[in-house]
């Protein structure tokens, strides 16, 4: 994902004017630990190992990954939930899986070797791209060491009787110390030195490491106007990997809007199209990066537009069913799920398990993976048939391979299908076992126990079990109330919001909102959260119709269009049936011309997304004729309610309940206008957030 802040910050070694910057720069033996290290470290999903060009065979990989998995190495994965939210993890994992470099194309050179190692989280909570951007500029310095071995070896060959001025001398580091002391008195003296760009971009690594990135920002924005001068066909990458380091830096001063800026000028430049594999490899990566960016600031629509490029641009140098592919569509498939896309989710997931049935044996634990993430999708269509039987076949690859708790995390999504499908008992006896594991393999404190438990409440809800169902909300709310376990921010917004909503059926409908309430604050802090706080908003504003609260319910419905319609669900039928219910708060506030706009709104979403026969669209028509007979156009009402007993007639029957209250509205708008009339809520608006719920989530 875009660049931000680790938490770990050197101290800096003494104070510097702007214009004398350290005489040598500060050793680096900690902040080069590899990227494979870091993504190892980081990386949520099990098919994120490192894939390049000349790579063990995938049984080998394999075997490895259970090897990993047996000595204690956690590796969570996915599963279909019933929140908008992350389902828990761990600790340490995010709601999408970080991109390793098996997405990258893996183009060996000196410049990209670094500069393009690509690791991030959609949604994840803890952003380090920021650092690790800045490592891209080592390989800068690296070039400058051999530049001066070059030097050295001239001298070598010339013999004895070279001029001993002709070799400089080079610090620790790779610099000539005679460039050093020059840049120190006199910066001008020394401005088209080929060193310049790599020296300036190791300061700005060394103030960010430092916890000073507005000094960093300076000298990195120095460092672009360097290459820019220099700028030729042979040498613009150079301008790529000091844009693309740009872009880190403001990223993690939060100005996504600059980041942005950089990233699209970055691909823009002259001969980066066409230039050969280094350019090819340097436009991927900007449009990732520029992907991940645009996600941060909910602009979903736009990521997926660039993430597509990346994916191109990849299949154009790699083919079509190479393995890295394979990685970047199942991130790619991820974003579409956050976007309710999940027909173009459900394709690009096919296309991975494709390359994977060719590049390894079956049974691997990288189709167990694409299974895991295939089961979400088809969940959230309704086909929970079918999601169950791919969480089965993942499960009895992951427990060939000893991964324990891949195993309890698919327990608890194969109880959710179960339930799904009405198979009661044995959804409890699953939820059981997954309780047990969790607490032998994370601890009884753990955020995935609390999950489980929650699941069992509505389990006992739905059996109608209300005391059994409140006793395990309270051990979940419990456990999420513990400080210094390890419960990620995430963690805890998910457990809030699904407790809410069973607290709501149990009519605690005050207990609820305050839960809601507290789940929006943490979510509102962390960035790329916008659908799934619009998500929350909405579930607020429903809660605060019920508790009659219409004022606060008007304004939680708006910030939430808002955020839909800045997003990618502004043509999705969630984002009428929301309207519809501003509308009807409008006219709880008295509002009648307000809730008239909105409706009028709602129909032409609704006409568009679900279909002018729709049964969700037909209600909004209904609510709009109602509003038009209290604003006195009866002829326009009148029109409406004929056509929605016409279509209801023949879909439900001419005695369906629906039927006869739209049939009497619309004899009532033949005798008079002005009357009282009742205001249909979206029926499958729940039925909606729920879907919304599974899609937002992707699990550690």
């Amino acid at each position: 994902m875009p660049p931000h802040a680790t938490g770990n910050f050197v101290e800096m070694p003494r104070k510097l004017t702007k214009s004398t910057p350290p005489t040598t720069p500060p050793s680096e033996d900690a902040e080069l630990q590899s990227t494979s290290k870091r993504l190892s470290r980081n990386s949520t999903r099990i098919s994120s190992s490192k894939i390049m060009p000349k790579e063990p065979s995938p049984k080998q990989a394999s075997v490895e990954k259970a090897k990993k998995s047996k000595s204690g190495e956690a590796t969570p994965t996915k599963e279909p939930l019933k929140s908008c939210l992350k389902k828990p993890s761990d600790g340490n994992a995010s709601q999408l899986s970080y991109r390793s470099e098996c997405t990258q194309m893996s183009m060996r050179s000196e410049f990209t070797d670094s500069v393009f190692e690509h690791s991030g989280s959609l949604k994840g909570v803890h952003y380090e791209i920021a650092k690790d951007g800045l490592e891209l500029a080592h390989r800068q310095l690296e070039i400058a060491a051999k530049w001066s071995h070059e030097d050295e070896n001239a001298e070598q060959l010339q013999g004895p009787d070279t001029t001993p001025t002709a070799v400089p001398r080079c610090s620790p580091r790779g610099f000539p110390v005679e460039f050093i002391e020059a840049f120190a008195r006199d910066e001008e003296s020394v401005a088209d030195s080929p060193y310049m760009g790599p020296y300036l971009l190791k300061l700005a690594k060394f103030f960010d490491s430092g916890d000073n990135t507005a000094k960093a920002l300076e000298y990195c924005i120095r460092a672009v106007k360097f290459y820019e001068r220099h700028a030729q066909r042979e040498n613009i990458l150079n301008l790529v990997l000091s844009l693309h380091i740009l872009a880190t830096l403001h990223c993690h001063l939060k100005q996504y809007e600059c980041a942005i800026a950089q990233l699209e000028r970055s691909l823009t430049l002259p001969y980066l199209e066409g230039g050969g594999e280094e350019h090819a490899l340097a436009a991927f990566s900007g449009h990732m990066q520029l992907g991940d960016t645009l996600y941060m600031v909910g602009k979903l629509s736009s990521s997926l537009k660039h993430y597509h490029q990346a994916l191109d641009i990849q299949k154009s140098n790699l083919g079509e069913f190479d393995p890295r592919v394979a990685e970047t569509c199942i991130y790619v498939a991820e974003v579409h799920i956050q976007a309710l896309e999940f027909a173009e989710a459900k394709e690009l997931c096919e296309h991975s398990l494709l390359i994977h049935t060719k590049h390894c044996e079956s049974g691997a634990v990288e189709e167990a993976a694409d299974h895991r993430l295939l089961a979400i999708i088809l969940s959230a269509q309704g086909e929970h048939s079918k999601a169950l039987e791919s969480l089965v076949y993942a499960n009895d690859i992951f427990v060939k391979f000893d991964h324990e708790l891949d195993v309890a995390t698919g327990n608890q999504s194969i109880g959710d299908e179960l339930v799904a499908l009405g198979r009661d008992s044995e959804a409890f006896e699953c939820y059981g076992k997954c309780v047990n594991d969790f607490k032998i393999l994370q601890g009884d404190q753990n955020a995935l126990v609390a999950s489980t438990y929650t699941s069992l409440a509505d389990l006992y809800m739905q059996t109608n079990k209300p005391k059994e169902a409140k006793v395990h909300c309270q051990l979940a709310l419990q456990i999420l109330a513990k400080q210094g376990v390890g419960h990620t921010p995430d963690d805890v917004a998910y457990g809030l919001v699904n407790i809410a909503s069973i607290l709501e059926q149990l009519n605690e409908k005050e207990t609820a909102l305050i839960l809601l309430q507290r789940a929006y604050n943490i979510q509102d802090k962390l960035p790329g959260q916008q659908a799934t706080v619009a998500g929350l908003e909405v579930q607020i504003g429903i809660l605060q119709n019920m508790l009659h609260q219409f004022k606060p319910a008007l304004e939680s419905f708006q910030s939430a269009l808002a955020k839909m319609k800045a997003g990618t669900l502004g043509n999705s039928p969630l984002i009428g049936l929301v309207m519809n219910q501003v509308a009807i708060t409008s006219i709880e506030l008295g509002n009648i011309p307000q809730a008239a706009r909105f409706f009028e709104d709602a129909k032409a979403v609704m006409d568009i997304t679900a279909g002018p026969q729709h049964l969700d669209t037909l209600d909004v028509w209904s609510n709009l004729a109602c509003t038009y007979i209290t604003l006195g156009r009866s002829e326009e009402a009148r029109e409406l309610l004929e056509e929605v007993v016409r279509v209801k007639e023949e879909k439900l029957g001419a005695v369906h309940p629906d039927v006869i209250e739209d049939r009497a509205r619309l004899q009532a708008s033949l005798v008079e206008s002005g009357q009282s009339t009742t205001y249909k809520r979206s029926r499958k608006l729940v039925e909606m957030l729920s879907s919304a719920r599974k899609a937002f989530h992707s699990n550690h």
